[in-house]
């Protein structure tokens, strides 16, 4: 999206069969030939598929305007389209939001949670009010409750291509990080000589539970490398990373991207 490089346009036999993931942007070319072209569209989705959730639902490549979608997007958000000034208060409106001085503010990294789309704080509500109850019973909120439980990790899975049993939910990724370091202190995985490698521009609740981690077991702490230019990105060239993890190394915690800077 956004670029100016040509479309790779694939030549398939007559029979072929063309695979694609429906989540995903995709156009397919015109019959440029003066041939007739039948085509037998067919589409699998799982059962908890929502067509809303995906991108094609609200926004459209023939109205793309990848300057003007910060502007549009933002209005999404209720943190940051709330009433202006710092009292708030009445309905939302648009636009940037600001403090007791005046000025916008940015959120660049919100603590202990990040802004969310308009559609999560619906759910959320719709669930405070119609589906708060302990999961397990046989009545109608318990079952509200168990449902969103079962979605969730459904939706997640599919996101991160995994099965929903691998999906856990927890209070924070610190709480649940926390939860598996000291499930490995009592494994007896991590003894005096082997070590641990952690990345250096990750989130802290990717960090600090393995540091206290290796402490507690007495093993040593090593840092994935980064590049040479001084980009805040991880040095990923096969000798580089040879340098840091071999046979000893029990555990390496990476994440999928910076929180501070967006490195991925």
């Amino acid at each position: 999206v956004g670029s100016k490089a040509q479309p790779v346009a694939a030549e398939m036999p007559a029979g072929s069969a063309l695979l694609f993931d429906d989540r995903i942007l995709h156009r397919g070319g015109g019959n440029a030939s003066s041939n007739r072209r039948d085509v037998a569209f067919m589409s699998y989705r799982k059962a908890s598929y929502r067509p809303s959730a995906y991108y094609e639902a609200t926004r459209s490549l023939r109205t793309y305007n990848h300057r003007a979608m910060s502007e549009s997007v933002r209005s999404e958000f209720p943190g940051l389209s709330s009433p202006r000034g710092p009292s708030g208060g009445g309905a939302s409106g648009v636009g940037a939001r600001t403090g007791s001085s005046g000025l916008p503010q940015v959120f660049a990294d919100g603590a202990s949670g990040s802004q969310v789309h308009a559609s999560v704080v619906e759910a959320m509500v719709e669930q405070l009010r119609c589906g708060t109850a302990n999961i397990g019973g046989a009545y109608e909120t318990s079952r509200r409750a168990g449902l969103a439980v079962v979605n969730v990790r459904g939706a997640m899975a599919d996101f991160l291509n995994c099965a929903p049993d691998e999906i856990v939910i927890g209070a924070s990724m610190s709480v649940l990080t926390y939860h598996v370091a000291r499930a490995l202190r009592s494994s007896g995985r991590l003894v005096p000589g082997s070590n641990v490698v952690l990345d250096p521009i990750s989130h802290g609740s990717n960090v600090w539970p393995w540091v206290q981690l290796a402490k507690a077991c007495d093993v040593e702490v090593r840092w994935l490398p980064v590049v040479a230019t001084g980009e805040c990105l991880l040095d990923t060239r096969p000798e580089a990373l040879a340098a840091v993890i071999d046979e000893q190394t029990r555990l390496v915690a990476a994440g999928a991207a910076s929180n501070g800077v967006g490195s991925i």
